[in-house]
């Protein structure tokens, strides 16, 4: 029997649940100010689209000025890919120079 898992890690697949109010809530909940952890957990079966939603929350909240998002891939060499991004971003807000 063939597996019917095939992970496309994040892109929208052909069937897809609308989600919008769960991710709004989610973005919302993320932006609650006064809280002094906003940590969150996020699981279910392989393929349910944990990983999509994700995706979609962190494009939403990628729009807010005190959000920075930062994907990391396990494959990566995760502390490179971390700096990588980290300096790109201090870069596109002009924290951080590159002397050559």
């Amino acid at each position: 029997m063939e597996n019917p898992f095939n992970p496309s890690f994040g892109k929208m697949p052909s069937v897809f649940l609308n989600r919008d109010s769960l991710t709004q809530r989610i973005v919302n909940e993320l932006n609650r100010v006064g809280l002094p952890f906003q940590t969150s957990l996020l699981y279910g079966q392989r393929g349910s689209g944990k990983t999509t939603l994700m995706t979609e929350v962190s494009n939403l909240i990628s729009r807010y000025k005190n959000w920075l998002v930062i994907n990391l891939v396990l494959d990566d060499d995760l502390l490179i890919s971390l700096i990588n991004q980290l300096q790109r971003h201090l870069l596109n807000l002009k924290i951080i120079k590159i002397s050559t």
